[in-house]
């Protein structure tokens, strides 16, 4: 603990000694800034020199790694153990980035053959909806997705559309996160209930606000469709077969993820469905 202390008391001193100077006197005073503040690593340019601290406050910010043991975290985050001890839990995003060959465990048990698995399932089913193999109950295909989440299970999704809506998808996605009946009506004002396909998700599939909405769209459907032909326009992130089998959902149409990932990290996992139908795989 003295040594963390210590560590934070440099850094803080290294902080005021930099913020007393503006960058463009940094510059003057180092002709070499740019080259010490600046890396090239796993296929990322990171330049730290247009940022108000010096070299001299990197060696700090590195030493409270150091000494907070920010490697020895990684590393056990890495080998599944569970360092979420609010929940006791493993931390596994990185498993959803990871190639199906990598050895990872959660606890001790392999997680990638479950990771891969439901990758292969999102990238049939989406390239099906894309393709049309994969209609509406009209017979039409789908030119929308309405993905309907809350907090981590809307806010990723949303940041990827935003970041790859200029590569013109061929298929519209629409949010809805707002408990507020208006946001639901403004969203799908000028959707085709028949052209239209329904993401709802909700890990335990008893979000309030996700499940009002869910509620709002299966209506929306059913009163443009029939009630037998809306659930043909539904998919679901979940875990809960029972509680979206009985809100007319088809197993074949439900995409699970597991409870190692962290909402705000869960865009890589099948929460992010609806970018892919979108998007393309």
């Amino acid at each position: 603990m003295a040594d963390l202390d210590a560590a934070w008391t440099r850094l803080e001193a290294a902080a005021r000694a930099a913020g007393d100077k503006r960058i463009v006197e940094m510059f003057d005073a180092e002709p070499d800034r740019l080259a010490n503040l600046t890396l090239d690593v796993a296929g990322l340019h990171i330049d730290l020199s247009k940022q108000a601290w010096d070299e001299a406050g990197l060696e700090a910010a590195l030493d409270l790694a150091h000494a907070a043991d920010v490697e020895g975290a990684r590393a056990r985050m890495l080998a599944g153990e569970a360092i979420n001890s609010s929940e006791g839990r493993a931390v596994l995003h990185t498993a959803l980035r990871a190639p199906a060959t990598a050895d990872i465990k959660a606890g001790g048990v392999p997680v990638m053959a479950d990771v891969e698995a439901v990758r292969i399932r999102m990238k049939s089913f989406a390239e099906a909806v894309r393709s049309g193999q994969i209609k509406g109950a009209t017979g039409k295909p789908f030119k929308a997705i309405l993905h309907i989440g809350i907090g981590g299970s809307d806010l990723g999704p949303r940041l990827l559309w935003d970041a790859l809506r200029p590569v013109k998808p061929t298929i519209d996605l629409r949010f809805v996160a707002n408990v507020d009946g208006a946001e639901f009506l403004l969203t799908t004002a000028d959707l085709d209930p028949e052209e239209t396909l329904v993401i709802i998700v909700s890990k335990t599939f008893t979000t309030q606000e996700t499940l009002s909405n869910a509620n709002a769209a299966r209506a929306w459907l059913a009163d443009a469709l029939g009630e037998a032909a809306a659930g043909q326009h539904l998919a679901a992130i979940s875990t809960a077969l029972d509680k979206t089998a009985a809100f007319g959902i088809s197993d074949e149409r439900v995409f699970g993820f597991w409870d190692w990932v962290g909402g705000r990290y869960s865009l890589w996992s099948s929460v992010s469905l609806s970018v892919a139908v979108a998007c393309g795989w």
